[in-house]
């Protein structure tokens, strides 16, 4: 007697598989195959790539990428033709966890730390522009939140949202919001994307924001200290190369020096104008400070200056339009500039006699304002280092 069971049996498998094979739909089994291939080590691929790994014509593989780009199962990756997962892949998973009862998941994380904290503690998901409150729980205690599970609130005008919008970089919130004003809530929801940006990043665990500190002048600009302790900053929010930030910034050293050149030049002008004005309409011992010969003689000193300046500036824009202004020369013109800004501020005060020390005039303010450019981008004493290195 011959033994065929297991041939039998391999066969009545085989015939089963078979069976189970003619029920699938092959192009959505392509189509589940291909969200398969996204993962943590593959949070982006492109049609070729695709079409290599399933093997299939490319033409194919495009309708594919199209079809559930439509849906929201796949998204443009910023920056590139490749595709990444959508938000209904997390809609899905949601519905699943759904399925076994989030609360079952969640619940027991939230009531332990609601016990210890006594405080209502929930669990918020972000769906698109909202948030969605999907479980909550409540300590006995005569506190009571107005939210309940379902609860669905704009995500820009609440912490919790602001929280998991952290992730997008201003690219991406642009897209979610490209209306130009937000909808405002209370007083201090941001009103525009990049509002809502700064505040995003705000709320970065790790980063505080100090005292704003107590400066001489530049009053319209407030100077805080910032402090950064372990922040976690997405790989979305890189610019350039990571570890290149330091080479970039001195790159970057001419032209902003040339930039304090151009705010000096135009701040000692805006000095001059202001003490010419004032010579010729304030009258002491009958007649205008102006018709003084002393005050004719200073104000005709700078009026020299400051057309050499202006001729020195359109010289340095002109090389930085062709990119031939090199570090020395900026150096060079933020040394000069600036410290002809502290002399016609001074002066210009001098002119103004005891007027010139109160605040209510400009000059006052002018003066305040001068003395930091001396400082700031390189003090005076750096950029007569970089120009003597250099000669």
């Amino acid at each position: 007697m011959t033994d065929t069971t297991p041939s039998g049996n391999a066969e009545s498998a085989e015939s089963a598989d078979n069976g189970a094979d003619k029920y699938m739909v092959p192009a959505l089994e392509r189509g589940l195959r291909l969200l398969q291939e996204f993962g943590r080590g593959n949070a982006t691929l492109g049609a070729p790539e695709l079409a290599r790994r399933l093997q299939l014509p490319r033409a194919t593989i495009f309708r594919m990428l199209n079809t559930l780009e439509a849906m929201g199962f796949l998204q443009r990756a910023e920056g590139s033709n490749d595709y990444r997962l959508g938000l209904s892949v997390l809609r899905l998973g949601f519905e699943f966890l759904s399925s076994m009862d989030l609360t079952e998941l969640g619940q027991p994380v939230i009531a332990r730390l609601c016990g210890e904290i006594r405080y209502p503690c929930n669990i918020v998901v972000r769906d698109g522009r909202s948030i969605v409150y999907v479980a909550k729980v409540t300590p006995p205690t005569p506190l009571t939140s107005s939210v309940r599970v379902g609860t669905r609130l704009p995500a820009h005008a609440t912490a919790l949202g602001r929280v998991l919008l952290a992730d997008l970089s201003l690219s991406e919130l642009r897209t979610l919001y490209p209306e130009e004003h937000l909808e405002a809530h209370t007083p201090k929801t941001p009103r525009t994307v990049l509002d809502l940006f700064n505040l995003v990043e705000a709320d970065r665990e790790g980063f505080q924001r100090g005292r704003n500190l107590d400066k001489i002048g530049q009053d319209e600009a407030d100077t805080s200290e910032l402090f950064f302790n372990d922040v976690r900053v997405p790989i979305t929010n890189c610019l350039g190369e990571e570890g290149q930030g330091f080479i970039y910034l001195m790159s970057e050293l001419p032209q902003e020096r040339l930039s304090i050149a151009v705010s000096a030049q135009a701040g000692a002008q805006r000095a001059f104008d202001e003490a010419l004005a004032f010579t010729k309409d304030r009258k002491a011992f009958g007649k205008t400070v102006f018709d003084f010969q002393n005050t004719r003689f200073v104000l005709a000193d700078l009026a020299a200056k400051l057309q050499a300046g202006w001729a020195h500036l359109d010289w340095c824009l002109k090389r930085h339009e062709t990119h031939d202004l090199n570090g020395s020369q900026a150096s060079a013109a933020k040394l000069w500039h600036t410290e002809l800004l502290w002399e016609v501020c001074d002066k210009a005060l001098q002119l103004h006699g005891g007027a010139g020390y109160m605040n209510e005039y400009m000059i006052a303010r002018l003066w305040r304002d001068a003395r930091v450019q001396r400082i700031y981008g390189g003090t005076t004493e750096i950029m007569k280092e970089v120009v003597g290195r250099s000669l």
